[in-house]
């Protein structure tokens, strides 16, 4: 595993963190990355009753997931575009 992959791993695990703390830490809850060419995606997966609380209302509760995932690349400098996807 190569410097880029470890960063790309730990911000799985921020975001699992994230989600554990919106949903509760038994709900289940899976975060894929899928990298290809310049880009990384994050695909969350959650219980379909569980979705509306990871978008939250008007999308907040997504937005402010992205937010926090591009700050940390940018903090660990991956030099990615870094998108999210909310499963159900």
């Amino acid at each position: 595993m190569d410097a880029e992959q470890k960063k790309i791993k730990e911000i799985e695990e921020m975001i699992v963190a994230i989600l554990h703390g919106l949903l509760g830490k038994d709900e289940n809850c899976e975060v894929k990355s899928l990298s290809g060419g310049r880009t990384t995606v994050f695909e969350i997966s959650v219980p379909k009753a569980k979705v509306g609380q990871i978008i939250g209302k008007g999308g907040r509760n997504a937005d402010a997931i992205r937010n926090l995932v591009t700050a940390a690349a940018a903090g660990k400098e991956i030099k990615r575009r870094i998108s999210i996807e909310i499963l159900d």
